[in-house]
């Protein structure tokens, strides 16, 4: 990758960031002692595909997912996630 090409996500808007990195694979530039990564456009697409896949079932089921950090102490972000049965339709 050139240095013309190189985009620093930390500093656009978060609004700005997928217009400013493109539709092609995105390179991420690592620290010197491990390997860079290469993330596809087919990779994205694909995981995207899941994503959506996997929504769908959850609308399908009446399954609403709530994720919350509540209960969390300060040391600890991971949240936790509750699952309630809902109407499929008002999901």
């Amino acid at each position: 990758m050139t240095q013309s090409n190189a985009v620093d996500v930390t500093r656009i808007r978060e609004d700005q960031r997928l217009e400013q990195l493109g539709k092609a694979d995105w390179l991420i530039a690592l620290p010197e002692e491990l390997p860079d990564l290469v993330i596809t456009a087919q990779w994205r697409h694909d995981l995207q595909a899941v994503a959506a896949k996997q929504f769908v079932r959850w609308v399908m089921d009446g399954i609403n997912r709530v994720f919350t950090h509540d209960y969390d102490p300060p040391w600890d972000h991971s949240g936790s996630l509750r699952q309630i049965r809902t109407d499929s339709q008002y999901c």
